[in-house]
């Protein structure tokens, strides 16, 4: 397969970040080092505007490349399935390649990271707690979740069916390193230069999702498709290069893949229809390959899902509470999983509290909590999680129903969910249950959404106003509040949660 280039770090202002591991007096001190860095990036990034340089956008149209060379810019890399490209372009001629023929979209590319400030911190890592032996009590072993999804009821175990998993990387720990279990697509993260670090997991989180998939369908195949690196540091152009890649190859060299988990979040400030993100999760859609996307885990604290899964075409995952039982009868809305604004809700929960699943010994998660369960496991909960789970059960399904296109599988899903206590906004259609949605027949219709388009119906309209605030954000206009970049990993709580 044609290796993929990836972008330097060098092309962004860094993001860091100090915060307050948990409320005992355990602390990571912000050093001032590490301020000087934010404030120089910031400069830096300043300066370089002014010398106009360029500007990273992400050009979408069959006209992008045209346009980005016309005004000066450079291509970096070509994104066919949105029909765009990856590109620098001096930031006064931004607004020329918008007004150019065959140009639907340009949005300034931005780095993300995964948490910010103090507010975050406990999002991320949860209330400390000590490292057990045995699995605690209010924990969910795999073992529970298959009970509580039904799958101990479903004849399946997701053969022949391979998940991409596009996150921080995949360590080869416990079964994951057994021969065939995981193959490794590109690195498009910034870890992708570094050798010791290529596919790899220092982060933590995508090797903890990994074992869930696994532990779920543990006939499935895992496609490792890295687009965040040690620090849980992305890029909206890294991530839609990584979907690129899976649709592409999804059948070369005998891979079959029909899912992409992806458990990133941002904000849907400006609608789904207007994000290059939704029109490529919906391009992959179309081309029969189902995408398991994250709610949230902002609770009742906001309406509305995060993007992707805010896309209504695609399949959003919300987090139940399992109680630390394989008993779906004591299963309940988690307290941290995004609610609906009652137009686009979850369309299903899955198992997301207190996790156990595989750790990575020394990587930023293992070293910054101390949910640790055993030697080689580690306790995690979030919509991520719930996304993993989800994934492994439409591998189950997909088995079973390998003619079934993405919308017949997410309505088996949909069709098949148990009823829970709770509004739709918070639960959707309810809790997953893949040996009811075994049974169903769902009918090969297609979803009657507004499809993403990326363009204003008037001329002018917002695009060129979107790109410019966005520039705005990159250059530290607004870097204070709960996020400083609006784009999250959905991982929360990796130890000690309260249930």
């Amino acid at each position: 397969m044609r290796r993929v280039g990836e972008l330097s770090p060098a092309d962004w202002p860094r993001v860091f970040y100090g915060v307050r591991w948990d409320g005992r007096g355990r602390g990571l001190v912000i050093a001032a080092g590490l301020i000087a860095a934010l404030l120089c990036s910031l400069v830096l990034a300043s300066s370089a505007l002014a010398a106009d340089k360029g500007v990273p956008v992400v050009v979408v149209g069959k006209g992008s490349a045209r346009a980005v060379k016309a005004a000066g810019g450079k291509v970096t890399h070509r994104v066919r399935l949105i029909d765009g490209v990856i590109a620098k372009v001096p930031a006064r001629s931004v607004r020329a390649v918008r007004r150019a023929r065959g140009v639907r979209s340009v949005v300034v590319d931005r780095a993300f990271k995964t948490r910010s400030d103090d507010d975050d911190a406990d999002a991320l890592l949860g209330e400390s707690a000590p490292a057990t032996d045995d699995v605690p009590a209010d924990a969910t072993t795999l073992a529970e979740v298959r009970r509580s999804i039904g799958a101990d009821r479903l004849d399946a175990s997701g053969d022949g069916v391979d998940v991409a998993l596009i996150d921080s990387g995949i360590t080869p720990v416990g079964d994951l390193a057994d021969p065939g279990r995981v193959v490794n697509g590109p690195d498009f993260s910034f870890d992708a230069r570094n050798p010791a670090l290529r596919h790899l997991d220092a982060f933590g989180h995508g090797t903890h999702l990994a074992g869930i998939v696994a532990g779920v369908a543990p006939g499935a195949r895992l496609v490792n498709v890295k687009a965040a690196n040690a620090e849980g540091l992305t890029s909206l152009s890294q991530l839609l290069m990584a979907i690129d890649y899976t649709v592409r190859y999804r059948h070369a060299n005998g891979l079959n893949v029909r899912v992409i988990s992806l458990a990133v979040g941002a904000d849907n400030d400006d609608g789904y229809q207007r994000e290059p993100l939704a029109w490529a999760v919906e391009r992959a859609w179309n081309a029969g390959v189902a995408v398991v996307a994250a709610g949230g885990n902002d609770g009742s604290d906001r309406d509305g899902l995060e993007l992707p899964a805010a896309d209504p075409f695609v399949i959003a995952v919300g987090g139940a509470d399992t109680q630390g039982t394989g008993n779906p009868a004591d299963d309940e809305v988690a307290d941290w999983s995004s609610r609906g604004d009652g137009t686009r809700n979850p369309d299903v929960l899955a198992p997301g509290s207190s996790i156990v699943s595989y750790r990575v010994p020394g990587s930023f998660i293992d070293q910054s909590s101390e949910g640790r369960v055993g030697d080689d496991r580690q306790r995690g909960s979030g919509t991520s999680q719930a996304t993993a789970v989800a994934a492994g059960a439409a591998a189950l399904l997909l088995q079973r129903h390998g003619d079934w296109s993405p919308d017949q599988l997410k309505a088996a899903l949909r069709d098949g969910a148990r009823s829970m206590a709770g509004s739709r906004r918070a639960v959707g259609e309810g809790e997953i249950d893949v040996a009811a949605s075994d049974t169903l027949s769902p009918a090969d219709q297609a979803q009657g959404f507004a499809p993403a388009r990326l363009f204003d119906s008037t001329p002018g309209g917002r695009r060129f106003s979107v790109a410019v605030r966005r520039l705005r954000d990159l250059l530290g206009r607004r870097w204070t509040g709960r996020r400083w970049t609006g784009v999250k990993w959905n991982g929360v709580k990796w130890n000690g949660v309260k249930w």
